[in-house]
C-alpha cells in the first residue's frame, strides 16, 4: 500500500471528523497505557520504557511526513525523519522481541501503533489546519530569470531621493494649477 493511498483515504473526511477520530485514538491510546502497560512497571520496567519510547516514536511519524506543510523545513528532511522513526520503531521491537522477551511484542507493538493510529489524523486534522496547509512555500524561478536581474541597474539612494523629489514637485505643480482655474471660475462668476 502507497502511502499516498493512504493520504487519499483520509483526504475523503473532513477536518472535524479527522480531529474526532484523532481524539478518540489518543484517548484509547492513554487507557490503553494506564491499564496495560503501567502495571508491569514493578516487574518489567524496561518493557514499560520500550512501549513509551514506540508510541513517541510511532506518533512522531506522521508529523514528520507533513513537516514541510506545517513548517518551512525541505520535504526531503521530514521524509528523512520519519524513515528514521520507523527505523527506530524496527529496532525497538528487535531489541524487546530478542533481547528481553517475545512477551514484551504485546505492550510493544500495540503501543506504535496507537501512537500512529492517534497522530495520522491529529496530523491532517488538527496540525495542517492550525498551521497553514501551503502557507509556506518556496518561490520556483526559472533559470532565465537570473539573468533579467542581472541586467537591472541598481538604484542608489542619491536616486531614490531624487525620484521622490521630482514625483512631488510634479503632484504641486498639477495641485497649483486646478487651484488656479477653480479660482479664475470664481472670478468670472457674477455676484
Amino acid at each position: 500500500m502507497d502511502l499516498e493511498d493512504l493520504d487519499e483515504i483520509f483526504s475523503e473526511f473532513s477536518e472535524g471528523t479527522l480531529a474526532l477520530v484523532s481524539g478518540i485514538s489518543i484517548i484509547i491510546t492513554i487507557i490503553f497505557f494506564i491499564y496495560a502497560v503501567i502495571p508491569l512497571y514493578e516487574n518489567h520496567a524496561f518493557i514499560v520504557l520500550l512501549s513509551f519510547l514506540a508510541l513517541v516514536v510511532c506518533f512522531s511519524a506522521p508529523v514528520f511526513f507533513r513537516l514541510a506543510d506545517i513548517t518551512i523545513v525541505p520535504d526531503v528532511l521530514g521524509w528523512l525523519l520519519a524513515g528514521v522513526s520507523i527505523a527506530i520503531f524496527g529496532w525497538i521491537i528487535f531489541h524487546g522481541g530478542y533481547y528481553v522477551d517475545v512477551f514484551s511484542l504485546q505492550y510493544i507493538i500495540p503501543s506504535g501503533l496507537f501512537g500512529f493510529a492517534s497522530s495520522l489524523p491529529l496530523t491532517k486534522g488538527v496540525l495542517l489546519p492550525l498551521f497553514g496547509e501551503g502557507e509556506f512555500e518556496t518561490f520556483k524561478t526559472d533559470e532565465g530569470m537570473g539573468e533579467d536581474f542581472e541586467d537591472m541597474e541598481e538604484e542608489t539612494y542619491e536616486d531614490q531621493i531624487e525620484r521622490d523629489f521630482e514625483e512631488d514637485t510634479e503632484d504641486k505643480d498639477e495641485k497649483d494649477i486646478f487651484d488656479k482655474e477653480e479660482y479664475q471660475e470664481e472670478e468670472n462668476e457674477p455676484w
